[in-house]
């Protein structure tokens, strides 16, 4: 899904899996403080039953995506700060510092023939896997018949929990088929935008770009396209064409889950229009706070993985505060467009409580995860020319933009 973070229906999955793990870790640690050995192991397998339902699901959007309509758009193995990034077949690989998910995989739909039939046979045929599997597991040793039954509970659970959430199976299969047409194209980016989404969340600027002027213009761009579009924009510092992106897929009326990475576009669309001075700070405190705010009800998962929250506090002059939400956001990112994003963030923080070496090492860090990003020149230039003061004021002021 371009620049953005793992979709909605990736993050209730995990939530739901931690949950189960969480449990299973407590039922381990209560039977063992009792020396009860037998509900040791029990609460093991069915940590290990949660955790195979989870990668069941990721293989199958490996194996099935081209057969399902959707394009893989990366591919992340644990979680932490990112230890190693690659290409495999084109799709952005990261291995991050703990195992723990073993792997999570980020996909959308692609505008083709058949695309809704595709995706409801797939939903089935990966209920047939999970059916299969537990079954299978049942059968065939009663070591393994409790991690069997919690594979197959927790994807039923997650299946009937998250039915409203679109591309989410239980949506593709109970609610989808009774929807226009409509409802999943604006979900869908068109045929070659994916190869923009892969390069956008592995630093590639100049790729994404040319990416995007060769897809066709065979339709009208629905959200996940204006998604890509404004992630672009916003690297190449086009902040408020990258605005207007993020208020045409607003319009599409997206589920909030998926709205709010839109939202979080915005913050970015703000800070950036802010730090070249072409949005008074007058105004971008108080949109940015309404953005932050907004972004907090509908996905505060989301919220902590970006630097918005550091962004708001700097340009209110908190800085303390600023470099300490900074620090942290900066370990949370979840691809290379987020990660050069935090940097600058963190960057500009240090520089305001004068810390310049430190701040240009952050920057260093911004250009290997995204190099040519905009913002890094403009937080350079910043540094360099004392704009950011300890005493003196955060950012300088100009006229509105969108």
């Amino acid at each position: 899904m371009s620049s953005s973070p793992k979709p909605a229906g990736d993050r209730g999955r995990q939530i739901l899996l931690k949950v189960g793990l969480l449990l299973a870790l407590g039922v381990v640690v209560r039977n063992a403080v009792a020396g009860d050995s037998g509900a040791l192991v029990a609460g093991l397998a069915g940590g290990l039953g949660a955790l195979l339902s989870l990668q069941l699901s990721m293989v199958w959007v490996l194996v099935g995506g081209r057969f399902s309509g959707f394009a893989v758009t990366a591919v992340e193995f644990g979680y932490g700060r990112r230890l190693l990034s690659t290409r495999i077949g084109g799709v952005p690989v990261g291995v991050r510092r703990l195992p723990f998910p073993f792997m999570s995989v980020v996909w959308a739909p692609i505008r083709r023939p058949g695309l809704r039939w595709r995706l409801v046979v797939s939903a089935l045929l990966q209920l047939a896997v999970q059916i299969g599997t537990g079954l299978w597991l049942l059968d065939s040793a009663p070591a393994w018949a409790f991690p069997g039954a919690v594979a197959f509970l927790v994807f039923a659970v997650v299946m009937l929990a998250t039915f409203s959430l679109p591309l989410t199976i239980g949506w593709v299969l109970f609610r989808m088929p009774f929807l226009p047409a409509e409802a999943l194209a604006t979900y869908a980016l068109r045929p070659g935008e994916e190869h923009a989404a892969r390069a956008l969340r592995d630093g590639r600027i100049e790729d994404a770009r040319a990416a995007l002027e060769r897809v066709a213009d065979d339709g009208a761009p629905g959200f996940q396209s204006h998604l890509v579009h404004a992630g672009v924009d916003l690297a190449e510092g086009r902040y408020t064409e990258a605005a207007v992106e993020v208020n045409r897929a607003l319009e599409a009326k997206p589920h909030p889950r998926y709205a709010a990475i839109a939202v979080g576009l915005r913050t970015a669309s703000l800070v950036g229009a802010a730090e070249t001075g072409t949005l008074p700070v007058t105004q971008a405190v108080p949109w940015l706070g309404q953005t932050v705010e907004l972004l907090r009800t509908w996905n505060p998962m989301l919220l902590r993985s970006l630097a918005a929250t550091a962004d708001l506090a700097l340009l209110e002059n908190r800085r303390e505060e600023a470099l300490k939400l900074a620090g942290k956001a900066a370990v949370r990112t979840v691809d290379r467009f987020w990660e050069a994003h935090a940097a600058c963030s963190h960057a500009a923080a240090l520089a305001s409580v004068g810390r310049p070496e430190q701040a240009r090492a952050e920057l260093d860090r911004a250009r290997r995860a995204m190099p040519g990003l905009a913002r890094i020149a403009l937080v350079e230039r910043r540094i360099e020319l004392n704009v950011i003061e300890v005493d003196g004021p955060v950012v300088g002021a100009g006229s509105a933009t969108s």
